[in-house]
């Protein structure tokens, strides 16, 4: 079943600058700035907007750690808001963390939710 979890769910753990004044859609550019959190099954997508200030800065760099395994990375775009990043996981719980990796210049990043 796929369930769709807004970003103002209590789960999820903001850590760093975030600016939530709406917490549906909380927004972030400083660089370490992460958000932790657990799910409970198979796969995942992120839903994360990229909101360039100038044109040289065309996306955003994330780094996404699943479980404790090795480290991907996540290159959001301003042409596209969902993400897959696990697919074929055991069903099961597991841990999260998503770090920026850029800095503020290159835009900003707006988290809207998981899949």
């Amino acid at each position: 079943m796929i369930v769709d979890i807004s970003a103002d769910h209590p789960h999820f753990q903001y850590i760093g600058r975030f600016d939530r004044t709406d917490p549906q859609v909380p927004h972030f550019s400083w660089s370490g700035s992460c958000i932790r959190f657990r799910f409970f099954g198979s796969g995942l997508g992120i839903f994360l907007r990229h909101l360039p200030d100038d044109p040289e800065h065309t996306e955003n760099v994330y780094t996404v750690i699943i479980d404790n395994n090795p480290p991907q990375l996540l290159h959001a775009a301003p042409e596209k808001n969902e993400y897959r990043l696990a697919e074929n996981l055991p069903e099961a719980a597991h841990s999260v963390t998503i770090f920026r990796r850029t800095e503020a210049m290159c835009g900003v990043g707006i988290f809207e939710g998981i899949r």
